[in-house]
């Protein structure tokens, strides 16, 4: 499997074909078992994958920045993951495709001096941990199997292989050996370089399964390891490799770096294909993402469901949530990129506010937990040029954040949902606002800590000269903890902030449109007096303020969850209550 990360996790399959005697006209073109002209040798199974690690967007890689991509032009339908398609009816160059610099890296130092110290850290996030042991459970052999022998390659402190699984072998082979020695699943372990000696020390057909996890992307020989795979993985052998959108960057070679998540399943997939030996991968999928062509962008999102929740405890900032309610009542399968079909009553998404946050942070993920135990499902995805998804990121942009939000409404409607409604944190408070006020669509909304003077709070990002700098330079680079560069903030992105006028918005707002505000007595980011604002101006509008909340609500989640999912619920009673009466 290679296991990228997602972008969500993307897997590539390939199953092993049957030993066959070959037609005699053909059997002179294929080895035998020892190498000799004859009988076919029995092909290994591949497995490659995308895992999903939800990054901040100023340290992933993104495939829209100028990089190599080889496949652009292959844009597929709606409600077809582009990742999905890469490697299908791929044509192959006749030759390796890479070049010598192509594997050349920023940092060229001995990587035993990089990997002398102990990293006892994991390199994806949780959803894609548990992503990818799953899929492991699904393929491994059964554990205690007599016989059985796995090589976790360029492996660390832990394999992510399900809890408790045991073989008789169970070789862990690294950079580091205090690393390798706190790994519980291995039996035993090799330090060894790759990228000085590629000759693994085993003989040939040794191996069952060998596992790489988001390390292919450190290769710098990388098909002298892929042949060598090929020679001791046993006949009918699974080879699982993943990779991330994570990485040492300074340590990754540079076709790695210079490129994206869809070009490093291609880039991997080019690596089985000239090792030789294995079968061409399928794609299969880890985690979530669909592909929405009304916003012309590859959109990551998740799927929760009331019976798998994926919930981790990240940073959160701005975030909509999204609640779906199904127009009819028979059972309608939902396909969206790699998820099986669904059928609750209703169903839930959410996608974020700024960038530098991605879709996993606490109040939606609380939400999604008080949401998804009422038996609703929960479809959430970052805006385009936010977290992982494609695009461009702009500081302001609130307008095409609607717009965003509007082509989700029409992907789900085309799809037999109705949108019962919208709930936005923060920026993505203004955003529902905003949504409300052009389109009639959605009929409740909720606003979470919105701001309603948006001249305001800008001086936080930006600092208290922010106008005479960008009418100098014309734009402004947004800095770090560490003093990287996180995103550029343009003039023309500033002004369409400064240009939105939260008070006409609020009073084209329809009055069948039910808006729900909730802000924190307490927020040290946007004082509650913008929802007293609000509120004076939406005709069907109900204000609560939760006392000493502050703007992240930190100290108030379970509170936030209920206040919501109670003002939800009681919206859908009345709305089944006046069906009823009809």
């Amino acid at each position: 499997m290679a296991s990228a990360s997602p972008p969500a996790s993307v897997l590539l399959r390939a199953r092993p074909r049957r030993l066959s005697l070959p037609h005699p006209a053909a059997a002179a073109a294929r080895p035998t078992l020892d190498g000799s002209q004859g009988l076919r040798r029995a092909p290994r199974r591949l497995f490659l994958g995308i895992g999903a690690s939800f990054l901040d967007q100023f340290a992933r890689m993104a495939s829209g920045s100028g990089g190599r991509s080889f496949v652009a032009s292959a844009r597929p339908q709606r409600g077809v993951s582009p990742v999905e398609q890469i490697l299908k009816n791929v044509v192959w160059p006749e030759t390796f495709p890479f070049k010598d610099e192509d594997f050349n890296r920023f940092d060229e130092s001995p990587d035993s001096l990089f990997y002398s110290e102990p990293r006892f850290v994991t390199h994806i996030d949780d959803p894609a941990i548990r992503a990818l042991t799953k899929y492991y459970s699904e393929v491994f052999p059964p554990s205690n199997s007599s016989g059985v022998c796995l090589l976790d390659l360029c492996s660390s402190w832990v394999s992510h292989y399900p809890a408790g699984y045991m073989q008789d072998r169970i070789v862990g082979m690294g950079m580091n050996e205090e690393e390798l020695k706190r790994n519980p699943v291995l039996t035993e372990y090799i330090v060894q370089d790759l990228n000085i000696n590629p000759k693994l020390p085993f003989v040939d057909n040794t191996f069952d399964v060998i596992t790489n996890v988001v390390s292919v992307d450190y290769l710098t020989k990388p098909i002298d390891v892929f042949k060598e795979m090929q020679r001791i993985l046993k006949p009918g052998g699974l080879a699982i490799m993943s990779f991330s959108n994570r990485c040492f960057w300074t340590k990754a070679i540079s076709i790695w770096t210079s490129t994206g998540d869809a070009d490093h399943v291609w880039i991997v997939g080019a690596y089985f294909h000239y090792a030789g030996g294995f079968e061409p991968p399928i794609v299969c999928p880890l985690v979530l993402w669909t592909y929405l062509p009304t916003l012309g962008v590859q959109t990551r999102c998740m799927l929760y469901t009331p019976e798998s929740r994926w919930l981790t405890n990240d940073l959160f900032f701005e975030k909509v949530l999204l609640n779906l309610r199904k127009k009819v009542t028979k059972d309608i399968g939902i396909n969206i990129c790699y998820t099986e079909k669904v059928s609750y009553e209703k169903l839930s998404t959410s996608f974020n506010g700024l960038q530098q946050f991605d879709l996993d942070d606490e109040t939606i993920l609380n939400l999604t937990a008080a949401l998804t135990s009422k038996g609703l499902g929960v479809f959430r995805f970052d805006f385009s040029g936010n977290g992982e998804s494609e695009g461009v990121f702009q500081f302001g942009n609130y307008r095409k954040e609607a717009e965003d939000l509007h082509a989700v409404v029409l992907y789900f409607s085309d799809q037999k949902y109705e949108i019962s409604a919208i709930v936005g944190h923060s920026k993505g408070g203004d955003v529902v606002l905003l949504y409300a006020s052009r389109y009639r669509d959605v009929h409740t909304v909720v606003n979470l800590s919105g701001r309603f003077a948006l001249d305001r709070g800008i001086e936080r990002f930006l600092g208290k000269d922010f106008i005479q700098r960008i009418n100098k330079d014309g734009f402004i680079d947004v800095v770090d903890k560490t003093g990287k560069v996180a995103f550029r903030v343009t003039e023309e992105s500033l002004m369409d902030r400064l240009n939105i006028d939260m008070h006409a918005a609020c009073l084209s707002i329809d009055k069948g449109c039910r808006v729900f505000t909730v802000h924190g007595s307490a927020d040290e980011i946007i004082p509650v007096e913008d929802a007293l604002e609000i509120a004076k101006l939406i005709p069907s509008h109900k204000l609560h303020i939760i006392e000493g909340a502050n703007h992240c609500y930190t100290e108030h989640q379970e509170e936030l969850a209920k206040t919501v999912v109670d003002f939800l619920t009681s919206i859908q009673a009345e709305d089944a209550a006046v069906v009823g009466d009809l």
